[in-house]
């Protein structure tokens, strides 16, 4: 009985009524009649507003002297609930519960305990539970162990903050440690609640272990352990409770269906962590509830009010909270609380008509009902009655004590929203926003809950991120820009340390997500907030882990459609337009969606359009006025803005002045007003008239809140369109002038660093930081603006003082680091890290927070790149891997953070692996943290395309195909998907599907250089250079500066260079060796060509004396060229380097190279262009069989597209040796091998045919040379020799004449074919 009697308890403790009336139901059938079953089903039927089943089942007990005493309690209680009072009875009753109390017993003591615990009298209960428990005694009988539970229950319940309420709640737990209540379920649960509320976790879980191990049945216990780990944020061990529980259930007599704690649990963490599938969870609440708790009014009400708090305001799932409130208010329609908390829904629907009526009907009922007030006060003014809200305002105000010690948040924040919305005081509403912010804060303390639907509910998370909008009303007002004056917008790490009401805002939406990380509303204020800011990132951050919450989330595509159209990419923003309408049609009626729309309309030349789809957004609700609509003042201003400036690119200049004259009348005294005041400047500059763009923002005067702004702007116009920096540092002199204030000397010392004036810049953060001495940004900005005067001595000198003074100050240690390195001081740059880190001992580590632990990582991060500097690759690996462990603890105590806080830490950890990985000299081993990587984050596009490319160069093609369909399905890196893809169809021998794929990227954007250089290198090796020029006509066509690229140039290059036209590569090299992305690979290509024009075997004709050809000097030249460019040597510049001391054919080079071939194979024993440089070095040494070692060696790896030539190149020089050993069969495989790659290879045809001629098969050699003809562009001398010599030899006499002719036209000084083969072939054809 004791389990049944724990299982009762705890759903009256849950108010689930109905299952209590079924529980006991069940037992009284088992059981006969027991008092204590028919009390609690009594008061379960009366609570379920069945009064009179309820009256029939006490009155049971009424004649029972034991238990008369809380039958006659409840009877009393029920009768006086009744539609119908019973005065009479009543008065009976009365009469007969003083002579019940007198002989009332332990167990009926105990029933008027629980009774006056259910219905909140908790000092009655603990006098009656009292009488059972003897002073001094220890709980012996079973009844005195459930008083001893009863009464830890009461102070639990209590939940009291005072001394002696916690000296009575541990006095009361106490009692229950005897061995003999050890086994009693009431008594764990109780002890867990206790625990749970002093926020000893571990304590209330081993209690509700030990429940669970005793009765695996027990489902109260893993209800609550499910809530202490949502609580905890530990949400996969709350699904699995909940799992749990339905598998109890199913094992037992209830349908899975129909547990309706599962039900409500998994809700609770759909609607609050994943957001996935919350209608779906939702609508099964809502039936378990029709069927398992039809008439529990209090039920329907208490999960109504909750998810519609935790409901972002979305509309689908408020319509069933508002039909479970209507359920509450039908089973008790005199409920005033009920019908506000009605009203309260409607207004989170944006229904303000029916939300004011229905708070009208609530206050009717209980005119004491200041819920239903505020709500009224709040719905007037949301729809423009500002006055009759301010005079409701006034009068409960009064009420509640004008002191303001007795005033609720909720008050409070209306008397926020007037303070702005009357009278237009920011300084006002700002000071009522915290301290409505403070009073929320101060409730939930003093008013502690330790269910977790409560926490939730007393959270509210809905009002804070009401509060948080309100805060970012401020976004570019002077009361914000005077916090945040010189900051960086992009810098997130300046951005959190500022306490500004954007700021606030900020933190508290960060607060909301932290608690509730699936409330799609808060993120999405946080990401037009960042993007408002220009924290593009950021946002689009914060957007993304929307969309992975909830992909056909409409308003999140519309805001990221502002987001692309902010970078001025039109297609996406024009694509996630069309993805928010596929979601939702009507989103079409949205003013932003207009806004938008419009600009991608303008952006095509289509005005006309665009000027109708703004004309269309003025008219919607809350535009002009503001009033109806959530829309913001910012987004309202673009629009007329918009508006203005397309009307006067129509030359419609009537209308655009008419529009920004009603803008400006509106939108006086905001913060946005100066957006008008800009555009009518731009329209005036549209018109060149510059003077007048000035003089509209010169009539800002320095005592208004705009004047700021306006010097600013007006500041550009100097800049941008007189180009007078005069002028433009005036303006800010002028600004200082009105106002000394640190924050306008920043603003002056920007100014000066914009128009390169480090020296008065210095002067201005100097002054600035003489009035404010603690402001460590500004000794950051004064050592940059040191810096770059490249007076690098003062600079030191500046930081390490400014370092002695902040030595916690991490910016400045950075930027001194930063310093170091770049005069390559790296042992101290190393030395100022190194100081930097919490602890130098990993173990010491794991106890530090997460500040900490971040501030850790990111300066071994800066170590690692000065560690680059000087080449230390161990201590690189050494510090990343350190970096990494820490990293992790980071993930562990991120669970805390928001959510993307969290992600931006899972894609630091991602990158940390990244680096690693790309440092790491063991393939297996790099394979192993890149899959770390993606592990971190699932989408990290670096690490994907770099395992793509790993797997591809380790012919692991399946798993390379598998990596490129992830990225084509995450959207991430979808160009370099798709060249992987070509070069993955490309190691299979699918040249034209790889070119394919390449020319697609054309198709999309012919300007796109990369892959243009890929796809002439592939068209090479299909055979098709032919259809090369037609990819350089539609690139000029589409950009007329094409022909000017760098890019193209190279290309060009490349193409003439594979078609034999050296003359015509050289030039177009050299057109493109001075840009900076193109330069290096040009002058590369120029070194290569300068040293082996005709790419002809260097160890040939290596008797003709020292190199000291034209040529070689070029190639000497360009490689200083190369050292010029900058940077520390590429391996192959160094390669390069070596070919040309092998050009020079001196010994002496020739065994320099080889020297510094060996060396950079020590450093990596695979190093392909190494090895092939040393087989030439031999070849040149005479030493063929060491080359042939060699390459015999190369002809074994895997092979590797960016090494496709010097794989090329081993293949032939190792079929030349072979050719030459008479090994003709192995030469013609490396042939055939080399030709399955590049089908253009002239050199491989032209050894085939080599072969075939030795064999004395002229024909077969005449087609193989004929095909190397084709490929050298019949443009190589020996080639046509060749063809024309077997021509003659295979009797194709005419042919072999045809082919003389074409070589004398090229070398008119190439007698030796005339002689021995066209003479000879003319002779023989004379009859």
């Amino acid at each position: 009985m004791a389990e049944i009697r724990a299982l009762i308890n705890y759903k009256l403790r849950q108010n689930l009524f109905t299952h209590v009336v079924n529980e006991t139901t069940e037992e009284l059938k088992r059981r006969g009649t027991d008092s204590y079953l028919i009390f609690m089903k009594g008061y379960s039927l009366g609570m379920c507003g069945n009064t009179q089943a309820a009256i029939r089942e006490l009155e049971q007990l009424k004649r029972k002297r034991e238990v008369a005493y809380p039958a006659l309690l409840a009877l009393l209680y029920f009768h006086r609930l009744a539609k119908k009072v019973d005065r009479n009875e009543i008065e009976t009753l009365e009469v007969s519960l003083k002579t019940a109390e007198e002989n009332v017993g332990d167990q009926g003591c105990l029933l008027a305990s629980s009774f006056f615990l259910y219905t909140g009298d908790y000092q009655s209960a603990r006098r009656y539970v009292t009488r059972v428990l003897r002073a001094g005694t220890k709980a012996q009988t079973p009844v005195q162990i459930q008083a001893a539970s009863l009464a830890a229950w009461i102070e639990v319940s209590r939940n009291g903050t005072t001394r002696g309420e916690t000296d009575d709640k541990d006095e009361a737990i106490e009692s229950l440690d005897e061995t003999n209540m050890a086994r009693d379920l009431d008594s764990l649960l109780v002890k867990a609640k206790y625990y749970e509320q002093q926020g000893r976790q571990k304590l209330a879980l081993d209690q509700l272990n030990q429940a669970i191990a005793m009765h695996s049945w027990f489902v109260p216990a893993l209800i609550e352990k499910a809530k202490m780990f949502i609580a905890a944020g530990e949400w996969d061990q709350a699904n699995e409770m909940c799992q749990r529980v339905t598998n109890a259930s199913t094992d037992g007599s209830t349908s899975s269906d129909d547990n309706f704690e599962a039900i409500m649990i998994n809700t609770l963490i759909d609607v609050v962590h994943q957001g996935k599938v919350v209608k779906e969870n939702f609508q099964r609440l809502l039936m378990s509830l029709s069927r398992n708790e039809p008439n529990n009014a209090k039920i329907h009400f208490e999960m109504s009010r909750l998810f519609a708090r935790l409901s972002g305001r979305n509309r689908e799932l408020l319509q069933m909270t508002v039909k479970l409130v209507s359920n509450a208010c039908e089973l008790e329609p005199k409920n005033s609380e009920y019908v506000a908390e009605k009203g309260y829904q409607y207004r989170l629907m944006g229904n303000y008509g029916m939300a004011l009526d229905t708070y009208k009907d609530a206050s009717r009922i209980d005119e004491s009902n200041v819920e239903a007030s505020y709500g009224m006060i709040y719905c007037q003014l949301m729809q423009g009655q500002v006055e009759d809200a301010e005079q409701q305002l006034e009068f409960l105000s009064v009420i509640q004590g004008s002191d303001g010690s007795n005033q609720s948040a909720s008050l409070t924040f209306l008397k926020a929203l007037i303070a702005l919305r009357k009278d237009k005081n920011a300084p006002l509403h700002l000071k009522l926003l915290n301290l409505a912010v403070e009073q929320h804060e101060q409730s939930q303390r003093e008013n502690p809950a330790s269910d977790i639907f409560l926490i939730y509910y007393n959270f509210n998370p809905d009002f804070l991120v009401e509060i948080a909008k309100e805060y970012l009303t401020h976004l570019n007002s002077p009361e914000n820009n005077r916090g945040s004056a010189g900051r960086n917008p992009n810098d997130e790490s300046e951005s959190e340390s500022e306490s500004g009401p954007t700021s606030v805002g900020l933190a508290l939406l960060e607060k909301v997500t932290d608690r509730v990380p699936a409330l799609l509303e808060a993120h999405l204020v946080n990401a037009k907030a960042r993007f408002e800011m220009g924290q593009n990132d950021r946002a689009l951050l914060t957007l993304s882990h929307c969309l992975t919450i909830n992909p056909a989330h409409s308003e999140t595509h519309l805001i990221m459609s502002q987001l692309h159209l902010a970078k001025k990419d039109f297609q996406s923003a024009n694509n996630s337009l069309e993805d928010a309408l596929s979601y939702d049609f009507t989103i079409r009626n949205y003013p932003i969606y207009q806004l938008v729309k419009s600009e991608c309309l303008a952006f095509q030349g289509a005005l006309d359009e665009a000027r109708q789809q703004l004309e269309d957004a003025m008219q919607l609700a809350g535009v002009r006025d503001g009033v109806g609509s959530s829309i913001s003042v910012s987004d309202r201003v673009s629009i007329f803005v918009q508006l203005a400036s397309v009307y006067a690119r129509l030359n419609m200049l009537t209308e655009a002045n008419n529009i920004l004259a009603e803008g400006k009348s509106t939108f006086e005294g905001t913060a946005d007003q100066i957006k008008i005041l800009v555009t009518m400047s731009d329209i005036a500059i549209r018109n060149n008239d510059f003077t007048k763009a000035i003089n509209i923002l010169a009539k800002v005067p320095p005592t208004s809140l705009l004047h700021i702004h306006a010097q600013v702007a007006k500041a550009d116009i100097y800049l941008k369109f007189r180009h007078d920096k005069q002028a433009f540092a005036q303006c800010y002199l002028d600004l200082v002038a009105s106002d000394k204030s640190a924050s306008n000397y920043i603003l002056l010392g920007e100014a000066y660093m914009k128009i390169q004036a480090p020296e008065s810049a210095i002067e201005a953060f100097e002054n600035a930081l003489r009035m404010n001495n603690n402001d460590s940004r500004l000794a950051e900005k004064i050592g940059k603006a040191l810096v770059s005067t490249h007076d690098y001595r003062k600079a030191q000198e500046y930081y390490e003082n400014a370092l002695r003074n902040m030595p916690d100050n991490k910016a400045i240690r950075f930027d001194l680091a930063k310093l170091y390195t770049k005069l390559r001081q790296f042992d101290l740059a190393s030395r100022v890290l190194t100081k930097a880190l919490s602890n130098t001992d990993m173990e010491e580590t794991n106890e530090g927070d997460f500040k900490t632990l971040t501030g850790d990582v990111e300066t071994l991060l800066l170590l690692v790149e000065t560690q680059r500097g000087s080449d230390e690759k161990k201590e690189m690996k050494k510090t990343l891997l350190r970096a990494r462990d820490i990293q992790n603890l980071v993930l562990e105590k991120s669970r805390s953070q928001g959510s993307e806080m969290k992600t931006m830490q899972k894609k630091l950890a991602a990158d940390i692996c990244f680096d690693i990985a790309e440092i790491e000299s063991d393939d297996d081993k790099t394979i192993q943290y890149y899959g770390e990587a993606l592990q971190s984050y699932a989408v990290h596009e670096p690490s994907m395309l770099a395992l793509a490319k790993m797997h591809l160069n380790r012919h692991n093609l399946d798993a390379c195909l598998e990596q490129c369909n992830t990225l084509f399905r995450v959207g991430a890196g979808l160009e370099e998907a798709t060249m992987m893809m070509g070069d993955l169809k490309f190691m299979k021998s699918d040249f034209e599907g790889a070119t394919v794929q390449y020319q697609n990227l054309l198709v999309t954007n012919p300007n796109n250089y990369v892959a243009m250089e890929k796809v002439v290198s592939l068209l090479r090796r299909a055979g098709k250079l032919s259809d090369v020029e037609e990819i350089f006509q539609n690139a000029e066509k589409k950009d007329p500066r094409a022909s000017s690229h760098a890019g193209l140039y190279y290309s060009k290059g490349c193409y003439f260079r594979y078609t034999n036209n050296i003359t015509d590569a050289v030039k177009n090299f050299n057109l493109a060796r001075r840009d900076g992305e193109w330069g290096g690979r040009a002058l590369e290509s120029m070194i290569e060509v300068y040293l082996n024009p005709d790419s002809a075997n260097m160890w040939e004709d290596i008797d003709s004396g020292e190199g000291s050809s034209e040529a070689v000097r070029v190639a000497e030249k360009l490689l200083r060229e190369l050292d010029i460019l900058g940077g520390e040597k590429s391996k192959k510049h160094k390669v390069l380097e070596n070919y040309h001391l092998l050009a020079t054919r001196t010994k002496t080079n020739i065994d320099l190279a080889m020297q510094n071939f060996i060396e950079m194979l020590e450093g990596d024993i695979d190093y392909l262009p190494a090895l092939l440089g040393m087989s030439t070095a031999f070849m040149m040494e005479k030493s063929s069989n060491k080359a042939r070692n060699t390459l015999k060696r190369i002809a074994k790896m895997n092979y590797k597209i960016e090494d496709a030539n010097e794989f090329e190149r081993s293949y032939l020089m190792l079929a030349d040796i072979y050719v030459g050993r008479g090994k003709f069969d192995l030469a013609q495989d490396l042939c055939k091998k080399c030709l399955s790659f590049n089908k253009s290879c002239s050199k491989a045809w032209e050894l085939m045919g080599v072969i075939m001629e030795k064999e004395q098969s002229y024909k077969d050699a005449a087609e193989c040379y004929e095909k190397s003809w084709k490929f050298e562009h019949e443009a190589s001398a020996t080639i046509g020799f060749k063809l024309a010599f077997n021509y003659l030899k295979a009797r194709k006499y005419v042919e072999a004449i045809d082919i003389c002719n074409k070589v004398l036209a090229l070398y008119p000084a190439y007698p030796k074919i005339r002689k021995e083969i066209m003479e000879k072939a003319m002779s023989l054809l004379r009859p």
